[in-house]
């Protein structure tokens, strides 16, 4: 396994999509206090340039929830009031 990311499942809005990076992506990564472009946090986490329109993101009705090498958005991390979790693992073929 490559990567293990856990959210709180009751805090999706409408269904989750996996797809791959769109203009305008943004997300908060847990622990940062801020909120940044996707592109751009894509960049700092040294994803090589030739990945990064193929890296694979998750997303709700209100956007990305999770991105492959940033994690997790704040608004879906888990805190004492979470009751159920939704679990992604990513394995590398």
């Amino acid at each position: 396994m490559l990567l293990k990311s856990a959210i709180d499942y009751d805090k999706i809005f409408g269904e989750l999509n996996i797809r791959t990076r769109q203009s305008g992506d943004r997300i908060s990564p847990l622990g940062r206090g801020l909120s940044k472009p996707l592109r751009r946090l894509q960049a700092e986490a040294n994803i090589p340039a030739s990945l990064r329109d193929s890296a694979p993101v998750v997303s709700d009705e209100r956007g990305v929830v999770w991105g492959y090498e940033i994690g997790i958005d704040e608004r879906v991390s888990i805190d004492e009031n979470t009751q159920k979790v939704l679990v992604f693992k990513v394995y590398k073929t």
